[in-house]
């Protein structure tokens, strides 16, 4: 290599090189420090909700969450919801952002039909690029028997109400579920999560249950075969 060759390369600062893939986002200098300062800001305010109140932590990955989406951080934190150490989003939230950027030419609309245990709703809109009507339906039914009502005491007070967030958010994942990132929503969360107890003591418990029930078979099969003596 010439002294002329030598003179013309250029050695790259550390800032400067790029970071390849999605994780160039989190550590590009002057977008780190701008979130951690904001998310600093965010966790002292009145104004935060309290999931993310005095956690600048967690505010730092939700205004992260924001800035990957385009989304105003104001309105991520109001949304994102941390259910059992899992985010979620708001229905309404959902519902708002397949309004915005889905592949939809109309919002989003529902349909009720039913009452009680007969009650079913039915999300439905058209899609862009051919005019199709798509939709979604939840039921009380399919809530009763996905233990949903058992979970969550909402599908008692507001039952159309929820099985209308349910809906949509079927609609949703079925036809755009790249804007949510793959998170679920709150009622997701709510509604699947199990609620068993499996501590040793609740097992113990369960097992005297059981030879208890067993014990109260083997009575009755005896004073049965007695009384045919």
């Amino acid at each position: 290599m010439t002294t002329t060759e030598s003179k013309s390369i250029v050695v790259a600062e550390p800032a400067e090189l790029a970071i390849a893939g999605p994780m160039g986002n989190w550590l590009e200098g002057s977008t780190y420090q701008k979130l951690s300062t904001l998310a600093d800001k965010f966790s002292r305010s009145e104004l935060c909700p309290e999931q993310f109140k005095g956690k600048p932590h967690d505010c730092f990955i939700a205004l992260q969450i924001a800035n990957r989406m385009q989304v105003d951080p104001f309105m991520t934190l109001q949304n994102l919801n941390v259910v059992r150490g899992k985010p979620s989003w708001s229905a309404q939230f959902v519902i708002s952002l397949a309004n915005d950027r889905g592949p939809f030419s109309e919002k989003i609309k529902f349909e009720t039909k039913g009452e009680g245990t007969e009650l079913a709703v039915t999300a439905w809109t058209k899609l862009k690029e051919n005019g199709e009507r798509v939709q979604a339906t939840v039921s009380m039914a399919m809530a009763v028997a996905e233990g949903w009502v058992a979970k969550n005491t909402k599908y008692k007070t507001m039952g159309e109400q929820m099985l209308c967030y349910r809906a949509a958010t079927f609609l949703v994942r079925r036809y755009c579920p790249e804007i949510l990132l793959g998170m679920p929503t709150r009622d997701e969360v709510e509604d699947t999560s199990a609620t068993r107890d499996v501590s040793p003591v609740a097992n113990t418990k369960t097992k005297k249950i059981n030879d208890q029930i067993k014990g109260g078979k083997r009575e009755v099969e005896n004073e049965t075969e007695q009384s045919f003596i």
